[in-house]
């Protein structure tokens, strides 16, 4: 295959991917009627090319180059929809009609390390097990949650822990521009789809005995000789 011909090809499954994100159709349809519109454009596109392209570029590569074009287009399409990971139908993220929701409490297990992110909060992903708003009935739920939580001493947790947080859902940022770190895609490739800004814990279970326990001990002692902020960063 000559250049001309492999950069055609190339060109068309770039044209299929950010035909993704490009056009914004109704909110009413689902992911994959959305895929078959575009898939039905792009076979328009491809069969138009086909047809009327001799007409304007007389030197063009063999019509059998441009409908390949077309199917790797739609070839990729379809690919980036089935690798791109969406939330289930109960998951917690589609409480969010808008970016936040206020005063909502989420009962969940948590399901890793206790870390210390930038600002110096406690950070963790929580299992989602329950929620309830104000003055409803509690609700069953699904999901993974980015939490992050004030960090003093009523706050500390330990992985495995089931516990009741207060705080604010929200709706992950994306990037501005291409250079840019985008959150939703990272807390999306992790599974997660929302993120929890807590404020109060207002209940947790005893965790069962684990690892964390020798590794709580090595945090105590290293903030006994070092105080609480040094020894904290260096715990973290």
């Amino acid at each position: 295959m000559n250049r001309p011909n492999s950069v055609i090809l190339g060109l068309a499954y770039i044209l299929g991917l950010l035909s993704t994100g490009l056009v914004d159709f109704s909110p009413q349809l689902n992911r994959w009627q959305e895929v078959v519109i575009r898939i039905v454009i792009l076979s328009l596109i491809t069969l138009l090319t086909t047809i009327f392209i001799r007409r304007f570029w007389w030197q063009s590569p063999p019509r059998k180059i441009w409908l390949m074009g077309g199917l790797i287009a739609i070839f990729a399409v379809v690919y980036l929809e089935i690798r791109t990971p969406y939330p289930s139908a109960n998951d917690i993220s589609n409480l969010l009609k808008n970016n936040v929701v206020n005063s909502i409490k989420i009962t969940g297990s948590i399901i890793s390390e206790i870390r210390l992110n930038r600002r110096e909060n406690l950070q963790f992903w929580l299992e989602v097990k329950e929620f309830s708003l104000k003055n409803l009935p509690t609700e069953k739920s699904t999901g993974k949650l980015y939490v992050t939580l004030p960090n003093l001493a009523e706050n500390q947790v330990y992985p495995g822990q089931e516990i009741t947080i207060k705080g604010l859902l929200y709706r992950p940022r994306r990037a501005n521009n291409p250079s840019a770190f985008d959150f939703a895609s990272y807390l999306a490739r992790q599974g997660a789809f929302a993120g929890l800004k807590g404020e109060i814990i207002i209940d947790k279970k005893s965790p069962n005995w684990g690892i964390w326990q020798i590794r709580q001990r090595i945090v105590e002692a290293q903030i006994q000789r070092l105080g609480q902020e040094k020894g904290t960063l260096l715990s973290s």
